[in-house]
C-alpha cells in the first residue's frame, strides 16, 4: 500500500474550489488536497479514496483573458493539449494509480472544452478520409471521418494511434452553468429591474482516454447533469447522459455532433 500523508491544505483557485464542491455535493467524501504519496516530490491536487484504492486528479484552470473585438483565428485545441502535457509531468510518478485531468475554463476565449475538441486533443486532428483504388477494384470501405493521430497528446504523432500516454485515465471537463430553473425564471421575468436570483449548477463531462492503462470507473461522475463520452466500437459517442442534461442551455457545437463521428 502506498504511504499517503495529508497536507492540511485546502483548495485555493476557483477551479479547485469548484471541484471540491462538486465532490462534496455528490457524496464523494474522504478526499484530500495535495497529499504526499510515497514521499514523491510532486503532489496530485486531489486524492479520492474509492473501494480499496485511490483515484488521483490534477485540476487545471484556463485563466481569463481579454477577448479583443473583431475576427481572428484561434486554435481551440491548443490549450487542452498544453494542459495534458502538464498533467503528464505531474502524473509521471503515479503510474500505478488511475489518474485524471480536470480542466475548467475560467474565461479563456481561445480554448473550447466541448468533448469533440477534448478527443481531438487526445487522438489528433480530425480528418475526412477518402479511399482511392489505383488498380480499378472497389476500396474495402467508403469515405469516413477519423482522428488522425497528428498532434494527438495521447498518441504522439503516429498515424496508427499507438497509444503513448496511458497514465491519464480520462479528462474531466468541469463546468459551471445556469441552473435550469434559473433559465426558466429569466425567460418568464417581466420586471427586469428586479431580475430573478442567479443560481448555478456544477457538472462534469468525462472524456475517456481509450488507451488508458487504468480506467476511471464508469459508476463515478454520473450526476443529474453529468455526461461521459468514449470511443465505443470505433465511434465517439455518449455512454452516459444525466437526466437533467437536456434541460441545460449549453454553449458550443450541437451536443449530438460528435455522435456522428467515426473514430479509430
Amino acid at each position: 500500500m502506498p504511504k499517503i500523508a495529508p497536507s492540511g491544505k485546502t483548495p485555493e483557485t476557483e477551479s479547485e474550489k469548484l471541484f471540491g464542491a462538486y465532490l462534496d455535493a455528490h457524496g464523494y467524501s474522504g478526499w484530500s488536497f495535495e497529499p504526499t504519496i510515497d514521499d514523491c516530490p510532486k503532489h496530485p491536487d486531489f486524492l479520492l479514496p474509492y473501494n480499496s484504492g485511490n483515484l488521483l486528479f490534477d485540476v487545471k484552470q484556463r485563466a481569463w483573458r481579454d477577448h479583443k473585438p473583431g475576427a481572428r483565428q484561434i486554435d481551440a485545441v491548443k490549450g487542452i493539449r498544453d494542459e495534458i502535457q502538464e498533467a503528464r509531468k505531474k502524473f509521471k510518478n503515479f503510474k500505478d494509480f488511475p489518474c485524471s485531468l480536470v480542466i475548467y475554463n475560467a474565461g479563456d476565449p481561445d480554448t473550447l472544452l466541448h468533448s469533440f475538441f477534448v478527443f481531438e486533443a487526445m487522438l489528433g486532428e480530425f480528418v475526412h478520409v477518402y479511399p482511392v483504388s489505383l488498380d480499378g477494384t472497389s476500396p474495402p470501405y467508403g469515405a469516413r471521418n477519423e482522428f488522425s493521430g497528428r498532434k494527438g497528446s495521447m498518441v504522439g504523432n503516429r498515424q496508427n494511434l499507438d497509444y503513448q500516454n496511458r497514465t491519464i485515465s480520462a479528462i474531466l471537463v468541469l463546468e459551471k452553468t445556469l441552473a435550469p430553473e434559473c433559465i426558466h425564471a429569466f425567460r418568464e421575468a417581466i420586471d427586469l429591474v428586479h431580475p430573478p436570483a442567479v443560481t448555478y449548477i456544477h457538472r462534469v463531462v468525462v472524456c475517456e482516454n481509450p488507451g488508458a492503462k487504468k480506467r476511471l470507473p464508469r459508476e463515478l461522475f454520473v450526476g443529474r447533469y453529468d455526461e461521459r463520452w468514449a470511443i465505443v466500437d470505433g465511434r465517439l459517442g455518449t455512454v452516459f447522459s444525466g437526466a437533467g442534461v437536456g434541460d441545460l442551455e449549453l454553449e458550443g457545437p450541437t451536443r449530438g455532433f460528435a455522435d456522428l463521428l467515426a473514430a479509430p
